[in-house]
């Protein structure tokens, strides 16, 4: 088995684990899905929205990328839609994308330290998938994935 399905296997199991995590904040009415909606959604969105900036940070999204995002991760997406989630992002989300998932997680570990950290291991997790999905790591994917990993792993 490759290391790239080893890591994702794992990151499927402790995903898997985490959404159940928010349901029990959702029915311990620890989250506010009024104005946040769903617990589940909110992060699942962070964390594609995390793939997306991830794969682009070599100003591309490849199709062997998007492949095995779909293949590993029930998706159904195109490389141009990915590209469009790309484009959302930065013309849509207010200031830098990574600000605002810091700020995510901040607030989740506000509300449950331990859920904040299964989320970070998440995202360590997918760092690693992402910089491996297309069988070529280039140097803009190491670099914006090392940098993630520093504002994770300070928190």
């Amino acid at each position: 088995m490759k290391e790239k399905d080893r890591l994702t296997e794992g990151f499927k199991l402790k995903l898997e684990i985490f959404i159940n995590g928010c349901d029990q904040k959702e029915i311990d009415l620890k989250w506010n899905r009024e104005e946040r909606g769903e617990m589940e959604a909110y992060y699942q969105n962070d964390l594609i929205a995390f793939v997306v900036n991830v794969m682009y940070a070599d100003g591309n999204i490849s199709p062997e990328e998007v492949d095995y995002l779909n293949k590993n991760f029930g998706f159904e997406y195109t490389v141009e839609e990915l590209r469009d989630v790309h484009r959302f992002l930065q013309d849509e989300v207010y200031g830098s994308f990574e600000d605002q998932l810091i700020d995510d997680v901040k607030y989740l570990m506000s509300l449950d330290k331990n859920m904040g950290q299964s989320f970070i291991k998440l995202l360590l997790m997918l760092c690693d998938i992402i910089s491996q999905s297309d069988d070529k790591v280039e140097e803009a994917e190491i670099r914006a994935v090392a940098a993630v990993k520093a504002r994770l792993e300070s928190l």
